[in-house]
């Protein structure tokens, strides 16, 4: 067998190959496990500073909705002119698809794109506690320069059946207005928490809620932040039906023909949302938080 003889110099340098090789490998050991263990967990939500409820035992989610079937699915509010899509993003808050919704000069329908849960197991009983979680995302295009009243409501919970004589308000809304998001009750006089808009970003948002005419309940979480903690009268108890449903998308009632018409052209207020999840009184902010 032929042996080898190596220089001091071949020695040093077949040394520093052989630790730099040693070295390399252990970088891709590391970078493999990371990997790994980054996979097998399980996928993050913002968890707030302070701490919340936990869910009590057995509980479980009532809807769940990330638009992964790449399809529309969900009941479309109003004449079902300008339905939103369902479309693929990579900058989706959890998966591969979103729901998007879009008003414009050109759009069928000029002030309204929304879906609706209106429909039986998903009402929103009185006296009854609920849970959910949303992400909402408005787009760049509500940057655009306007002189215009630009407002919208990105999610609401509507009354299911109107009664005579009881004014038409909403128990609760996320309206968007002039670069700020607040979340509101048209039975109460004033806002009850104002956020900023973070055009282009994805805002989680969790809502503990229960409509009572004594005892009514909110409680919002805007990114992991407690921006509402309310109590007191937040039904309108004379209703011959008490119950509320959640429709998400966006409503602008300015552009009505009968207020200012339509966007000007060349202008567009575009929405997406992401991770819709429902549960009742037994959930909590952990089990409807949006994760990604």
């Amino acid at each position: 067998m032929r042996k080898m003889f190596y220089t001091k110099n071949q020695l040093k340098i077949t040394h520093k190959i052989t630790v730099w090789s040693k070295g390399f490998f252990a970088a891709l050991l590391i970078l493999f496990t990371a990997s790994s263990e980054s996979k097998n967990k399980l996928p993050a939500i913002i968890t707030p500073e302070v701490e919340v409820q936990e869910c009590k035992e057995g509980a479980q989610l009532i809807f769940e909705e990330g638009f992964e079937l790449g399809e529309l699915n969900l009941k479309v509010s109003g004449d079902r002119s300008n339905p939103p899509e369902v479309i693929q993003s990579e900058t989706a808050r959890g998966g591969n698809y979103v729901m998007k919704y879009q008003l414009s000069f050109e759009t069928a329908h000029p002030y309204r794109t929304e879906v609706t849960l209106n429909k039986s197991g998903l009402l929103f009983e009185p006296q009854k506690e609920y849970w959910v979680g949303i992400s909402t995302k408005l787009d760049e295009d509500f940057n655009m320069f306007h002189s215009f009243n630009d407002q919208g409501m990105i999610f609401q919970w509507h009354y299911h059946q109107r009664s005579t004589g009881v004014p038409d308000a909403q128990p609760l809304v996320g309206r968007y207005r002039d670069g700020k998001v607040y979340i509101q009750c048209e039975l109460l006089d004033d806002y009850l928490a104002s956020t900023p808009a973070k055009f282009g970003e994805w805002v989680d948002w969790v809502i503990h809620v229960k409509f009572d005419s004594k005892e009514g309940l909110f409680e919002v979480w805007w990114n992991g932040n407690k921006v509402v903690d309310w109590t007191g009268d937040n039904h309108q108890e004379e209703r011959a039906n008490g119950s509320t449903y959640m429709k998400f998308g966006l409503y602008s009632s300015q552009y009505r023909e009968t207020n200012m018409g339509p966007l000007p052209k060349g202008q567009s207020r575009t929405v997406y949302h992401d991770e819709v999840r429902i549960a009742g009184k037994e959930g909590c902010y952990e089990l409807v938080a949006p994760k990604h």
